[in-house]
């Protein structure tokens, strides 16, 4: 009788701690479960950051690259008109074109890659290291030849005979000194009191150039004006400068800004 007592109280303990265990069982389950949607918002917070700190690491990214490809559009008026403004520097010429050809291939290359918008920043900012340096080197190309295009001009300019200047003129109309070689020639004419000639020189430099990145343009009309005046001639400053209607600059492109 005393062991079957004994037996009883020793499963009543027994269910006891089993019932305690289930209990505390039940309440971590609980503070997991409770803590659950928190330590997910959490989770998704960071991520979001981390996401957000890419992403903007990746517009600055591509917003550089947009703007040199801008910035290859913008050489292509100039490197095609050396095709016809320096015939005597042809092997430098072709080089340019050469060069001028594989940057559009490299950048038709990078337009035509649809794994750009899910490639890392790393990997495009190394196409557009690669596209800096072909500009910079296109840049450089580019700049020896007008040097040379600019003494030519210059060379002409301090002929007294109106004559080279305007052959030359004729010839590179499409040519970033094309307006300057125009200018100077209809001066020389308009000193030589060939008044009809120049005339026709100036408007023709207007005709063809007719927007602002044409340094001459207010010089040329105020020239017209004269003419027609019958005003004599008079000299007047103005300085062998470029035209480039793409840029809109006289200054030479810096791929670097």
């Amino acid at each position: 009788m005393v062991f079957a007592i004994f037996g009883w109280l020793l499963a009543l303990t027994f269910i006891g701690l089993a019932v305690a265990d289930a209990r505390f069982t039940r309440t971590r389950l609980q503070g997991l479960v409770d803590s659950y949607p928190d330590r997910v918002k959490e989770i998704q917070q960071d991520v979001q950051t981390r996401l957000d700190a890419i992403g903007g690491k990746k517009k600055t990214a591509t917003e550089e690259y947009n703007e040199k490809i801008d910035l290859q559009g913008k050489l292509d008026f100039d490197i095609k008109t050396l095709k016809l403004a320096l015939a005597e520097l042809e092997p430098q010429a072709k080089n340019a074109e050469r060069t001028h050809r594989k940057l559009d291939e490299s950048v038709a290359a990078l337009k035509s890659d649809t794994s750009l918008t899910s490639e890392s920043v790393d990997d495009l900012k190394a196409k557009l290291a690669g596209l800096e340096k072909t500009i910079a080197d296109l840049s450089a190309t580019y700049k020896r030849l007008e040097d040379a295009m600019r003494a030519e001009v210059a060379a002409r300019i301090a002929r007294p005979d109106p004559g080279f200047l305007k052959q030359w003129y004729n010839s590179h109309t499409d040519s970033v000194f094309g307006p300057a070689a125009g200018v100077f020639a209809a001066e020389k004419l308009y000193e030589k009191k060939r008044s009809q000639d120049a005339l026709r020189v100036y408007e023709d430099v207007l005709r063809r150039y007719p927007d602002k990145a044409n340094p001459y343009l207010d010089h040329c009309k105020t020239r017209i004006a004269q003419i027609e005046a019958h005003t004599p001639y008079r000299p007047a400053s103005i300085e062998l400068e470029r035209y480039s209607p793409l840029t809109g600059t006289r200054a030479v492109p810096d791929p670097t800004h």
